[in-house]
């Protein structure tokens, strides 16, 4: 019996005029339907909360609302697709449920202008030829994407709002068969080591090579653009155009952030895993160092720019796909250990750039000296 995997594809949609006011239609009524139910909540339990302290008479849960019962209340709540209304509801009773396992905050209100989205479960489909989709009550949308990629059931299309543009996310339920592409490898195994001068590192056996400056350099002034749109905001009066019309400038700026991260990720993690069986990368705690304030604040920063969690993350999805494997290993002293003798000492690591080991005189760029460590660890487990 096969087993079977979902995978997600982004598509940009291209609506028209009438279709675009029924996605902010849809937006507004996921919105006021999530709301609605969380403000439902909360009122119940303070209720309950009251109870316990007075405990009058018996208490009892007053029974929710439908949206059945809400349409007739509210009539425009007609308009929408309904899946979109059911998938809000269950997107709220989700978050709940996270929420008392530990797993995140309290389920917050939704505002307009954060998190646009709502997704359809019922009539989507995929015209590769006319290069559309049918998202629900929408009816067929142009788009643009990798449509060869949908080769399974669909599940679901997430539709977002992002710096004013819209975009479709395809869930799709796919054969084993067809998620696990066996990869012929090159190589054997390599060793990744992050680091602020040389993004990423990369050590297999005598070779290396240095990735990620041409992306590091692209994000640091993309960066720099975003602040200066950031302080300019900061500066228009509140709610007037020119305030709409800058905060829709510092969103696009941090989708162009996102999106140069994401080709990196994308690209990088597609050629460890296509080149190498193995992936060595350093097992950190990102949230964990993000906490620890000045300490390793350079590195902090580029671990975070860079997007380390998000390239482990794809390179474990793609390396299981192409029959390869990612090893996480412990990443105390990789720094301050001599890759040729194994003598620990932190007064080695000279500067930033240099290691120069004061026990066998072994001197070698800081970042590939502990990426050969990484390299050697992986090979031990």
């Amino acid at each position: 019996m096969s087993t079977a995997f979902l995978q997600s594809t982004l598509f940009r949609l291209y609506p028209n005029q009438s279709q675009e006011r029924l996605f902010r239609r849809t937006l507004g009524c996921c919105r006021f339907i999530y709301n609605f139910y969380l403000d439902f909540k909360l009122k119940e339990h303070k209720r309950y909360l009251d109870w316990i302290k007075s405990e009058v008479a018996p208490f009892s849960w007053k029974t929710r609302p439908t949206e059945s019962e809400l349409k007739r209340s509210y009539t425009w709540l007609s308009n929408p697709d309904s899946t979109a209304l059911q998938q809000s509801r269950i997107d709220l009773e989700t978050a709940f449920q996270r929420f008392f396992n530990g797993h995140s905050h309290r389920p917050r209100f939704h505002r307009k202008g954060r998190k646009e989205s709502f997704r359809c479960v019922l009539r989507v489909e995929v015209d590769r030829h006319a290069s559309s989709l049918r998202i629900g009550k929408n009816g067929w949308i142009k788009a643009r994407g990798s449509f060869h990629k949908v080769a399974g059931k669909i599940k679901s299309i997430t539709v977002r709002l992002i710096a004013g543009k819209w975009y479709a996310s395809v869930l799709q339920e796919i054969e084993s068969q067809l998620y696990y592409t066996p990869a012929a490898h090159k190589y054997e195994i390599v060793g990744v080591d992050v680091g602020i001068t040389h993004p990423l590192t990369l050590a297999a056996n005598s070779s290396y090579k240095h990735v990620g400056h041409v992306t590091q350099a692209s994000l640091k002034r993309k960066e720099l653009k975003r602040k200066r749109y950031q302080r300019q905001l900061a500066r228009k009066q509140k709610g007037s155009n020119n305030q709409k019309n800058a905060r829709l400038k510092v969103s696009r700026a941090y989708h162009n952030e996102r999106n140069t991260r994401k080709d990196f990720v994308e690209k990088t993690s597609h050629l460890l895993t296509s080149l190498f069986r193995i992936v060595v990368f350093e097992d950190l705690s990102i949230r964990g160092m993000s906490k620890k304030g000045k300490r390793k604040q350079g590195l902090n920063r580029e671990l975070l720019r860079m997007g380390f969690s998000s390239l482990v993350q794809r390179c474990q999805t793609k390396a299981l796909q192409r029959g390869g494997q990612v090893i996480l290993v412990n990443p105390r002293h990789t720094s301050q250990i001599c890759s040729d003798c194994g003598h620990k000492d932190k007064s080695s690591r000279k500067s930033q750039a240099i290691f120069q080991c004061v026990s066998c005189g072994f001197q070698l760029n800081a970042d590939l000296n502990a990426a050969r460590n990484i390299l050697q660890r992986g090979m031990l487990q």
